[in-house]
């Protein structure tokens, strides 16, 4: 069983297209959590080896950073070589779109060499039936939900009340095979953060941790989505510490500000804090 939760994931990762020098140069900037250079669905066909050979270089030039960068990577004839031009750079790892089998991940992993983790995309049918086994294959960090391609290989429209079901199973499949809570998928408007909010903070409070931004707009929404506010920081330290004292007496399940309190509730706050002490 994989077992990746031993750091807190990025609440924010930002796409950055893998040919565009102008966006590559400024991608460390744009506070975002951690970044995904894409060779795929933001690069045209015909230039895709530019793709490859930019964000190489890019990737080669960086100065050391604590910023994470993951490559997105092709599906099909493109990947092998996408893996190969990959081999040996510094990035934390691959995300792998369209995947079907849970196979595909390991000869893709051995591709690129060396020990390196995955972002899987969960956007086809095939890959939604193998949910649990793709989330437990070796290497695999978090899963992302890729709703755009993944409606469109259903045939389900975008604001059908079935989503919901989709989205909790594979928060589901993470926390089983012990991996990071799962990635949200993009929202395609950058225009309306009122909206990418409201849909962010839907998706945190059904266990979602992450989500990527198209756009450096999107950046700050999801970072303070994801982010507890002063009040429910508060409240966590304050359960913790109530917490520790009931130990102390040698209590477990306890009686804190007319709620009780058991191991659940610890691990609730316990998340709290450790997400206030990364931003």
């Amino acid at each position: 069983m994989a077992s990746n939760r031993d750091s807190t994931p990025p609440r924010s990762y930002l796409f950055v297209p893998g040919d565009n020098l102008q966006f590559l140069a400024k991608a460390e900037t744009r506070q975002a959590d951690a970044l995904i250079i894409d060779l795929e669905d933001a690069i045209s066909p015909s230039n895709k080896e530019v793709a490859r050979q930019r964000a190489s270089e890019w990737l080669s030039n960086r100065t050391e950073s604590a910023l994470s960068v993951w490559v997105r990577v092709n599906r099909g004839e493109e990947q092998p070589v996408d893996l190969e031009t990959l081999a040996g750079s510094p990035i934390a790892g691959v995300m792998l779109p369209k995947l079907e089998r849970s196979d595909e991940i390991e000869m893709a992993l051995a591709r690129l060499g060396g020990s390196q983790r995955a972002i899987v995309i969960i956007e086809t049918a095939a890959a939604l039936r193998k949910l649990d086994a793709i989330a437990q294959s070796e290497g695999v960090y978090q899963l992302m939900i890729g709703e755009a391609d993944l409606g469109a290989d259903l045939g389900m429209k975008e604001d059908h009340p079935a989503w919901d079901s989709i989205r909790v199973d594979i928060v589901a499949a993470s926390i089983a095979a012990g991996i990071q809570p799962p990635i949200g998928s993009v929202n395609p408007n950058f225009t309306d953060v009122d909206d990418l909010l409201t849909e962010t903070v839907y998706l945190r409070d059904m266990g979602y941790v992450s989500r990527p931004a198209i756009h450096p707009a999107q950046v700050p929404v999801i970072n303070n989505a994801f982010t507890p506010s002063p009040d429910e920081i508060a409240e966590a330290r304050a359960l913790l510490e109530g917490h520790e004292f009931a130990l102390i007496d040698d209590k477990g399940a306890h009686s804190q500000d007319g709620r009780m309190i058991d191991e659940a509730f610890v691990r609730r706050a316990r998340r709290v804090v450790t997400l206030a002490d990364q931003d």
